[in-house]
């Protein structure tokens, strides 16, 4: 899987699914490193979590299915593929098809390609990710899945940090004052390429709907990791959240 907070927290739906439908098996969660956010947040539905830079040619380790949900990555499939499996299972990576066949080809060979291509699916990678649950069975995919409870599908949240969000939205909110409150978390590997708007442009974009919607409360969340500090907004229902360490309102 990716490192990115954002990549890691798109993968809980397809932890979930794949322990709810097959409870009795054993799931290992394959990360870069142990900075992972699920590798540090014991998960009832991962039975087992490793670098997968360890596991890379051993041959003790051997698995019924192999779930690959970087399916862009070159290294990750070179890595996948050493990996002992007795069937493995990625989505098509149209860039890498049509960006270097030969190659991605070498690769794909040895996979079990994901039925619904790149190009045919939505972009939610939440959808996207559970797709490859799918593929393992058909079938038991579609009698049971609409039977889950997806709102179980979350981080577990410490009993402080649940005293410290709730003292933090009194503060920012002021009690009942908001009808809701909508986190905005702009960051994102996306934001310095095209398809997604700048910091100055969230920054405008959150001015603008505070603005017009007096009754919700935005918040900014941010951490130190971005090297990025909001200037103090004017307006009230506009704040920012630092997370973790030095995290202020």
């Amino acid at each position: 899987m990716r490192g990115g907070i954002g990549d890691e927290i798109v993968c809980i739906p397809c932890l979930y699914a794949l322990k709810s439908l097959y409870f009795e098996s054993y799931l290992t969660l394959f990360v870069k490193n142990q900075k992972c956010l699920l590798s540090s947040k014991k998960l009832p539905y991962i039975d087992e979590v490793l670098e997968v830079a360890k596991i890379k040619n051993d041959s003790e380790k051997k698995f019924d299915i192999l779930l690959v949900i970087e399916h862009h990555n070159l290294k990750v499939l070179e890595i996948a593929e050493s990996i002992q499996a007795k069937r493995k299972i990625v989505t098509l990576s149209q860039s890498l098809l049509l960006h270097m066949p030969f190659l991605y080809l070498k690769y794909l060979r040895k996979f079990q390609v994901c039925v619904n291509p790149y190009w045919l699916q939505t972009h939610n990678e939440i959808q996207r990710n559970l797709n490859l649950v799918r593929q393992i069975n058909p079938k038991t995919f579609g009698k049971t899945i609409k039977s889950l409870d997806f709102s179980l599908a979350k981080l577990p949240l410490l009993e402080a940090s649940s005293q410290r969000i709730k003292v933090l939205l009194w503060a920012l909110g002021k009690g009942t004052r908001y009808k809701q409150v909508i986190g905005i978390f702009p960051f994102a590997r996306s934001l310095t390429g095209k398809v997604n708007f700048n910091i100055k442009e969230w920054i405008i974009l959150a001015q603008t709907l505070s603005k017009e919607f007096s009754e919700i409360l935005f918040v900014f969340v941010n951490y130190r990791g971005t090297q990025y500090h909001f200037a103090p907004f004017t307006q009230e229902n506009l704040k920012v959240f630092y997370n973790e360490q030095g995290w202020r309102i």
